[in-house]
């Protein structure tokens, strides 16, 4: 979903997956990372590896659950992100926009971190500091979690 808040169009951004993290990385000079958002399960052993791929307005970015041992594996229907960044982190606290975070002070005008999909029928959020926070989405029937990165 594309709305009025967001770019007509995002600039590629260097991404980064490592142990079942996902990292953006805006701004950077040799080694050093200045700007960046980091996304992972807090459970990371049920899931595999995430995928990216750059869209015209959006980074899309799914999550994929390890597929179901046997059928006594209790499958949840809530997961729990936790999203780290180099910028302090926005927490809609209206949530005009359902589970969306926002890091305005990256880039000229910021990104918006979305969490709202299909299947959710509810998100909580909770800050652990100013840089990280836990984000629960519930409501989940599929392995498959697609989320995304937007500039606003």
């Amino acid at each position: 979903m594309c709305d009025a808040h967001t770019a007509v169009s995002i600039q590629s951004i260097d991404t980064k997956i490592k142990d079942k993290e996902l990292k953006y990385v805006m701004d950077k000079f040799l080694i050093f990372e200045y700007e960046w958002i980091k996304v992972y399960p807090k459970d990371n052993i049920n899931y595999d590896a995430p995928t990216t791929e750059k869209k015209k307005d959006r980074y899309s970015f799914t999550f994929n659950k390890k597929k179901v041992l046997d059928e006594k594996t209790i499958v949840s229907d809530q997961e729990v992100f936790i999203v780290e960044s180099s910028h302090k982190i926005d927490i809609d606290v209206k949530q005009n926009y359902n589970g969306h975070l926002i890091i305005p002070d990256i880039g000229d005008n910021g990104y918006w971190l979305d969490f709202e999909n299909d299947e959710a029928t509810k998100y909580s959020i909770k800050r652990i500091s100013d840089y990280k926070v836990e984000v629960t989405v519930y409501g989940l029937k599929s392995k498959r979690l697609n989320l995304t990165l937007l500039v606003s």
